[in-house]
């Protein structure tokens, strides 16, 4: 179905009148998301959970693997994405030291609302606080993800967050081409340039004491640069990396920077 679904979108926009108002790069990733929406739909229809690693409840395991007293760290997939996506990232952090990270996979990534995202946050970031014994924890968000931790932090509990990371993130807004799940999608209406939730955000961003630092990639057609550093308020840190907009996730130089901030 995915790749039923990706060679259509790319036929039709691989022809020579629509070749003219899109160009070949945009294409390609407006492809890519549609292998990510068949993929999606592939596994709601035959009703297997998703992948990756969750915090469902307490277990020996996760005790085992949580280190106690250090601030937790939970990191929040895009839209139309699952925790597995973080692997590449959790691993190169793991690799420099990195402890207590938590990855969770939002129910439903594709036609729920930021709001209904945030509720999902807040449930996993109580049982990551129990399990690590701390009151605050750094939220991680790749995308739509960074706009969902933005949503939590800033009007749900901004006592319980002690940074906000976001990667590639449309805090002004996404690329047009996103509107055009507009109609009958929450989120892609919730991301577009001026919405409501976008000017909530970064009018509380202005007020808020929660430190944030914001990540964007250079060739990322899905989220313009300037909107993936722009959110309002004076960041701490905003940085720019080669790469792609899913790039970002298996990216070297991202996963550095983000140790770099979490342990800044």
């Amino acid at each position: 179905m995915s790749v039923i679904l990706a060679s259509a979108v790319r036929s039709y926009l691989g022809t020579p009148r629509n070749r003219a108002v899109c160009p070949n790069a945009l294409a390609s990733t407006i492809a890519s998301d549609a292998h990510k929406v068949g993929l999606f739909c592939k596994d709601m229809l035959s009703r297997r959970p998703f992948q990756g690693e969750g915090l469902a409840r307490s277990t020996p395991r996760n005790r085992r693997k949580c280190v106690r007293g250090e601030v937790p760290t939970l990191f929040i997939h895009g839209f139309a994405g699952r925790a597995n996506g973080w692997a590449k990232m959790k691993g190169y952090l793991e690799q420099k030291g990195a402890k207590n990270l938590f990855v969770l996979n939002l129910s439903n990534p594709v036609t729920g609302s930021v709001a209904s995202h945030a509720r999902q946050v807040a449930h996993k970031v109580e049982e990551v606080l129990r399990e690590s014994g701390r009151k605050k924890v750094n939220l991680v968000g790749h995308s739509m993800g960074g706009v969902v931790a933005r949503e939590y932090a800033l009007k749900m509990a901004p006592a319980k967050v002690r940074k906000i990371i976001t990667l590639g993130s449309p805090l002004s807004g996404a690329n047009p081409v996103v509107e055009l799940g507009a109609p009958f999608l929450k989120a892609a209406e919730e991301l577009k340039p001026g919405s409501k939730l976008l000017k909530e955000h970064r009018a509380l961003s202005r007020a808020s004491a929660v430190a944030q630092y914001h990540l964007a990639a250079r060739e990322d057609i899905v989220v313009p640069g300037r909107s993936a550093l722009q959110g309002g308020g004076k960041p701490r840190a905003t940085n720019t990396v080669a790469g792609s907009h899913n790039g970002l996730l298996s990216s070297k130089a991202a996963a550095n920077w983000v140790h770099d901030k979490l342990y800044a």
